[in-house]
């Protein structure tokens, strides 16, 4: 599972297929592009290990110290995890970029439109 990690106002989110996700301010973005890779920019991706994240849910004590499971920091240089620089051409698809509601019919939760569709 792959998260990121916002160094400026401190939010940590999960990436999710095909749709861009952002902090709460806005620096930190990043989406999957398929089943395993992502991209992202402005922010740390940190990782969990899947092997023991969903065994350490799936065991939840009822009481004492709760299960462990691996977290870790992806590096920089990471085939499945790639920083992308805003003026990329996989960065101009995401909800920040100019048009984004006209050319996606969608109007995105955090980015507030006007009547027409333009960005406010």
């Amino acid at each position: 599972m792959k998260l990121l990690y916002c160094p400026k106002c401190g939010d940590i989110f999960k990436l999710t297929d095909k749709k861009w996700r952002m902090c709460e301010c806005g620096r930190a973005r990043g989406r999957y592009m398929d089943s395993r890779n992502a991209v992202y920019s402005g922010g740390v991706p940190l990782g969990f290990n899947n092997f023991n994240f969903f065994p350490a849910i799936n065991g939840q004590p009822e009481r004492g110290l709760g299960r462990r499971f691996e977290a870790f920091v992806i590096p920089k240089e990471c085939p499945t995890m790639r920083e992308i620089k805003e003026n990329g051409p996989e960065f101009a698809d995401g909800p920040w970029a100019e048009g984004w509601t006209k050319r996606s019919g969608q109007v995105p939760e955090d980015i507030c439109v006007d009547e027409l569709g333009e960005q406010k």
